[in-house]
C-alpha cells in the first residue's frame, strides 16, 4: 500500500522529521486453495468412421482406466484455425474407478476437424493431443457426370515458329 493511501485512511501523519502511527496496522495474507483432481488414464479414443463425409454419423470412443470414479464429461470440438474452438456437443460418463469405455454419436455439419476432451468438475483433464486420430470431416465430392461427348480419334497439331 502506498503512503497516501495510508494516509488517507487516517492510520498516520506526518511530523517534520517522523511518522507517527494512530492507529495499528493490519495486513492480510492470501490464502490459496487447492483442489485435488482425480487421477486417471486414457487408454485409447477414436472417431469412427475417420474421415467422415459431410452429413455422416460419427463414434466417438473413450476408454478410462483405473482412478477417481465419478462423473466426467466428454467434450467434442470443432477446430476453428487462428480462432477459439467451438464446442459441438457434450456427454456425460459415469467412471466406475475400473475400466470405462462410452461411446458417443454425433452428426457434424461443418467440414473441419473435430477433436475430444475429458472434463471433470469444469478443469479440463486431457485433451486429445494434435495427431491423426482427429476426426476429418470433408464435403462430399461433386456428382458430375459426362455423357455422350464426341471425342476426335486424331488430333493434329502444327506448330508454327516464325
Amino acid at each position: 500500500m502506498s503512503l497516501a493511501l495510508f494516509q488517507a485512511a487516517g492510520k498516520f501523519r506526518l511530523d517534520a522529521t517522523r511518522l507517527i502511527v494512530s492507529s495499528p496496522i493490519t495486513t492480510t495474507t492470501a490464502t490459496t486453495t487447492t483442489a485435488t483432481l482425480p487421477t486417471f488414464a486414457v487408454t485409447s479414443y477414436s472417431f469412427s468412421p475417420n474421415p467422415v463425409t459431410l452429413g455422416g454419423t460419427v463414434n466417438a470412443n473413450i476408454s478410462i482406466t483405473s482412478g477417481t470414479a465419478g462423473t466426467y464429461t466428454l467434450n467434442i470440438w470443432r477446430d476453428i484455425p487462428l480462432w477459439p474452438d467451438a464446442l459441438v456437443t457434450s456427454y456425460s460418463i459415469s467412471h466406475n474407478g475400473a475400466t470405462t469405455s462410452k461411446t458417443c454419436s454425433f452428426t457434424p455439419t461443418i467440414a473441419a476437424a473435430y477433436h475430444m476432451e475429458l472434463v471433470y468438475n469444469g478443469a479440463t483433464l486431457w485433451s486429445q493431443p494434435i495427431d491423426a486420430r482427429r476426426l476429418t470431416v470433408s464435403t462430399p465430392a461433386p456428382n458430375v457426370k459426362i455423357e455422350n461427348v464426341d471425342l476426335p480419334s486424331e488430333v493434329t497439331v502444327e506448330q508454327n515458329y516464325n
